[in-house]
C-alpha cells in the first residue's frame, strides 16, 4: 500500500480525470466508429464504467459499505472527497487497498486521458474479438469484450480499449485492458489479442454532440491498410475490408497524386515561361507531359540559339559601323 502522500497524489489525479470526463462530449451516447468492414459502432463512455477504467473495484467498494453513495460514479466521487478517512480505514485494516484499487492503477490513470479523448489519428486498428476463434488458437487468454480498439500512445506504447454491447446494441467502454506498456509487452499483447481474430481500420470517428466528424486521409488509409495486412499475416488473423477496398483506394491515391502533379506542373510551366527558364523533366510524368516538357525545352533552346545568333549579327554590325566611323575620322584629319 502506498504511503499517505502517494495515496493523495493518486486521488488528486483521479479528481483531475473525473473533472475531465465531466467536461467532455465523450460521455454522451452519440458517438460512432466507422469500420473498414462497413460496420458502424455506436459507442460511449458511460458513467458507470468510469471507475473501472480508472482502476477502481466498485464491487468490493460497495461490499465494504464505507460509502453512502449508491451509483458507481457517485461512489468514485465520494471516494475522492473522503480519501483521508478511507486511507485511515486502510491503515487500521478495515479496508484492503488491493481489494479496491487495481494493481495497475498507475497505468490505468496514465491511459485514461488518451482513452477518453482519443481522435482518429490515435487509432492503430480495431479487433473484432471472438472467444471461439481464441479457443481454436489454444491461447491462454480469454478477453471479455466483442471489440478492442488499439490506440497508439507515446514511445510506441499501445492502449487497448474493450468495447461491450448493451441490450440496445450500443457499445460502451468497460475498461482499458492494459494501460500503458512498453513496446515489447504491447507486441506480446497484440499476439495474444489478434491471433486468428479479425482486424480492421477505422475510416471515420463521429462525435455527434460536438458536431464533429474526422475522416481518415486517403494516403493514411493506404499506409494503415498495408501495415494491417502485414500484421494479419504475421499473427494469422484476418484483415477485414469491403470488396476491392485496397484496389479502389490505390486508384484513388493514384488519381489524387496525378492531379497534384498536374497542378504543380502547370504552376512550374507558367513560371518557366515568364522567366524564360528550362523545365525540369520528371520520369514519373505520363508521356503527354513528357512530350510537352521536351517540346517546350527544345523550343526554348532554339529561341536561345536564335537570340544568340541575332546578338552575334548585331555585334558584327556594331563592329562594322565602328570601323566605318574610324575611317571617317581619319579622312577628316587629312
Amino acid at each position: 500500500m502506498p504511503d499517505k502522500y502517494q495515496f493523495k497524489e493518486i486521488i488528486i489525479k483521479l479528481k483531475e480525470l473525473v473533472n475531465l470526463y465531466k467536461n467532455t462530449n465523450y460521455q454522451y451516447n452519440a458517438n460512432k466508429l466507422y469500420l473498414s468492414d462497413s460496420n458502424v459502432l455506436n459507442f460511449s463512455f458511460a458513467k458507470e464504467n468510469i471507475p473501472h477504467l480508472l482502476g477502481i473495484n466498485i464491487v468490493n467498494l460497495r461490499t465494504s459499505k464505507v460509502l453512502t453513495a449508491t451509483t458507481p460514479f457517485e461512489m468514485l466521487e465520494e471516494l475522492i472527497s473522503r480519501y483521508s478517512a478511507i486511507y485511515d480505514k486502510m491503515v487500521r485494516r478495515e479496508l484492503n487497498y488491493r481489494d479496491i484499487f487495481s494493481p495497475f492503477i498507475e497505468d490505468k490513470i496514465k491511459s485514461f486521458e488518451k482513452a477518453l479523448t482519443f481522435n482518429l489519428e490515435d487509432i492503430f486498428f480495431v479487433c473484432n474479438y471472438s472467444k471461439e476463434r481464441s479457443y481454436v488458437n489454444g491461447m491462454k487468454y480469454n478477453f471479455g469484450c466483442q471489440y478492442y480498439v488499439c490506440l497508439k500512445g507515446k514511445n510506441d506504447e499501445l492502449i487497448f480499449l474493450g468495447l461491450k454491447k448493451d441490450d440496445f446494441k450500443h457499445y460502451y467502454f468497460p475498461s482499458s485492458l492494459l494501460g500503458c506498456y512498453d513496446k515489447e509487452k504491447s507486441s506480446k499483447m497484440i499476439e495474444d489479442m489478434i491471433t486468428n481474430q479479425q482486424i480492421m481500420l477505422v475510416n471515420c470517428v463521429e462525435i455527434a454532440n460536438s458536431k464533429k466528424s474526422n475522416y481518415l486521409d486517403n494516403k493514411i488509409k493506404l499506409q494503415l491498410s498495408k501495415a494491417l495486412i502485414n500484421l494479419s499475416n504475421r499473427y494469422k488473423s484476418s484483415f477485414i475490408i469491403t470488396k476491392d477496398y485496397i484496389f479502389a483506394l490505390s486508384k484513388l491515391i493514384t488519381a489524387y497524386e496525378k492531379e497534384n502533379k498536374m497542378k504543380n506542373f502547370i504552376l512550374n510551366f507558367i513560371s518557366a515561361i515568364s522567366k524564360g527558364k528550362k523545365l525540369k523533366t520528371d520520369t514519373t510524368f505520363d508521356s503527354d507531359i513528357k512530350d510537352l516538357t521536351r517540346l517546350y525545352n527544345d523550343e526554348l533552346q532554339r529561341r536561345r540559339q536564335r537570340d544568340l545568333e541575332e546578338l552575334r549579327n548585331l555585334r558584327q554590325e556594331v563592329m562594322e559601323l565602328k570601323k566605318q566611323l574610324e575611317k571617317v575620322k581619319v579622312k577628316k584629319k587629312k
